[in-house]
């Protein structure tokens, strides 16, 4: 299961519920992650 939200404007979170991690997209495309 994931969990998508806008952390704010122009980036987007992606939470994985079962692995609790985190990737984030931001406004140019670029992912980061925890």
């Amino acid at each position: 299961l994931i969990e998508i939200s806008t952390v704010e404007r122009g980036v987007i979170s992606l939470y994985g519920v079962r692995s609790e991690l985190f990737v984030a997209m931001n406004s140019r495309g670029r992912l980061y992650g925890t």
